[in-house]
């Protein structure tokens, strides 16, 4: 696409027009290529070219390669926002509740309702409807629940944050669009969201590293860190370089015991998520920094110490925006090649 700006100024205002130049070759009677110039060279129906262009799998290799040629030889080229409200169209007419969408929470953890708050906000901004549901612990159930979703018409699902991967094989995959909300990648693998854990830990390396430390600590609980796909910790090695690494091994519940291993190892700098711990620390307090905020607002008193703020609805939020697209496009199905948006938080009180 090309265009030319034109600039009048004035002492009060700029006014700007912008002309827009499709890039489609123009048939010999001067007119767009359409889907139906394109089917008439392949010598296939306007739907098969339709679903070429959507990357459906309905359609032969054989097939769309012969579209695809076709598509070529006239230069044809989709208007996004046409074939946006056509799918839209006529998706909307053929199903029941092809407006809803489906949040799965599979911990029933704040963290995840958290999660659900900002899909809800972005969802209601869209002009979805939004249900949540427990994810169902047996896989039978799980396969029931498919089918009732398929049958109503919905086609947009949203898994919440899991503490552990999900196999989700009970689903029929094929008739829905899906995102996955966290760093988890559950099988089989779609595109998911997730903040950006690796990056956090290992600027939290840097920050300590400013502040003198060269014994740096990573302190946090398993459960919280398998969360994570384990990305805190692969942050924290990658940002301490050579020095030996010195993981808490302990509870996180227990400062006492967490004073004894920082005086054996010799830390003088931490990186945790668990406020209990702070108790035990007994150095610095601007040594002694947060990976995120979620644990904090049990006790905001701890929030005047460098922390990581994490939105946790704006994970929600951009599943939606990312499903949204899909939808549109009528993209069913797990993707060929799985995404993962990492989003990033801001440092405070450094």
């Amino acid at each position: 696409m090309a265009g030319r700006i034109h600039l009048e100024k004035s002492t009060k205002m700029i006014t700007v027009s912008f002309m827009v130049e499709t890039s489609n070759q123009p048939t010999r009677s001067g007119r767009r290529v359409t889907l139906d110039d394109v089917a008439a060279e392949a010598g296939v129906s306007r739907i098969t070219v339709s679903r070429v262009v959507r990357q459906s799998k309905l359609v032969k290799a054989s097939t769309a390669a012969k579209v695809m040629a076709a598509i070529d030889a006239l230069g044809y080229r989709p208007d996004p926002m046409l074939s946006a409200l056509s799918a839209y169209r006529s998706a909307g007419a053929a199903l029941k509740d092809g407006g809803t969408l489906i949040f799965l929470d599979c911990d029933g953890t704040e963290y995840s309702r958290a999660v659900f708050q900002g899909a809800s906000a972005e969802s209601q901004r869209l002009g979805y409807r939004i249900e949540s549901q427990r994810m169902p612990s047996t896989l039978k159930e799980q396969s029931h629940l498919s089918r009732v979703y398929y049958h109503r018409g919905v086609r947009g699902l949203l898994l919440g944050p899991s503490y552990h991967e999900v196999d989700f094989s009970a689903w029929d995959m094929d008739a829905f669009s899906s995102v996955s909300l966290g760093a988890l990648t559950h099988q089989p693998a779609m595109n998911s969201v997730a903040m950006d854990y690796f990056q956090g830990a290992h600027r939290a390396c840097r920050i300590l590293k400013a502040r003198g430390c060269r014994r740096i600590g990573f302190a946090v609980g398993d459960a919280f860190e398998t969360r994570t796909g384990n990305r805190w910790l692969g942050g924290y090695l990658a940002g301490i370089g050579r020095q030996t690494p010195l993981v808490y091994p302990g509870e996180w519940s227990s400062p006492e015991r967490f004073k004894q291993w920082r005086l054996k190892a010799k830390v003088d700098g931490v990186m945790t998520i668990h406020p209990e711990l702070l108790s035990g620390w007994g150095r610095r307090k601007d040594r002694f920094i947060f990976l995120n905020d979620y644990l904090l607002e049990l006790n905001p008193s701890f929030k005047s110490l460098t922390y990581l703020s994490l939105d946790r609805g704006a994970i929600g939020a951009e599943g939606v925006r990312i499903l949204h697209h899909d939808l549109m496009r009528q993209q069913y199905g797990i993707p060929d090649a799985p995404k993962l948006s990492m989003l990033q938080g801001h440092w405070l009180n450094l």
